[in-house]
């Protein structure tokens, strides 16, 4: 991790320089994780690009400015949320099925569990977009990327305390919701 670290680090000072290998390097280590945290937001793979390209552009021109003791995939997820904020605030937004973001199906799976698989991420789909914006944001910060809570309350500008009650209220309700959808359950003959 320190030397992971000590690497971007490196890779961050000499494209401050203007070293344009080095900025390319920084675009190949972190396109991936904000590509998926704007379709994540968006649930549109063209705008998602959109967005990845406007990101990098913008922390490119604003390189000479940034604070190096944050991390840098963080400072490129704040440029993603502000520009879907912005996009929201436009009333431009449209969403698209999760399916679409994760329809890869494994050669093993028979057909009635790709259809289970398909109907949970649906369900899951669902349940996640019905959570509030200050929720969903943490979840998908946290759980489907990754960061750390320090990282996620660093990005979003809240407390660390709050990213862990907005995890914890987010949960109660995916539960609530995904058991609702589920249903009860029969188990040997017996409602439980």
């Amino acid at each position: 991790m320190a030397d992971e670290y000590a690497s971007e680090a490196g890779t961050l000072g000499r494209a401050r320089q203007g070293d344009p290998e080095a900025y390319a390097e920084l675009y190949r280590r972190h396109k991936d994780a904000v590509f998926r945290y704007a379709y994540y937001l968006s649930w549109d793979g063209a705008l998602a690009e959109d967005y990845l390209v406007d990101a990098f552009s913008r922390a490119w021109r604003a390189l000479p400015g940034y604070r190096p003791e944050r991390p840098f995939r963080a400072y490129l997820l704040a440029i993603v949320r502000n520009l879907h904020r912005d996009r929201l605030a436009a009333g431009a937004a449209a969403g698209l099925p999760l399916e679409k973001a994760m329809a890869v199906a494994s050669p093993s799976e028979g057909p009635c569990e790709a259809i289970q698989r398909e109907e949970l991420r649906r369900t899951v789909r669902e349940a996640v977009d019905r959570l509030s914006e200050p929720l969903r944001s943490v979840v998908v910060l946290a759980r489907l990327e990754g960061l750390k809570n320090r990282e996620v309350a660093d990005l979003l500008a809240i407390p660390e305390g709050t990213v862990e009650s907005r995890l914890s209220a987010a949960y109660a309700k995916l539960r609530a919701s995904l058991a609702a959808a589920r249903g009860p359950r029969v188990n040997q003959g017996r409602r439980s």
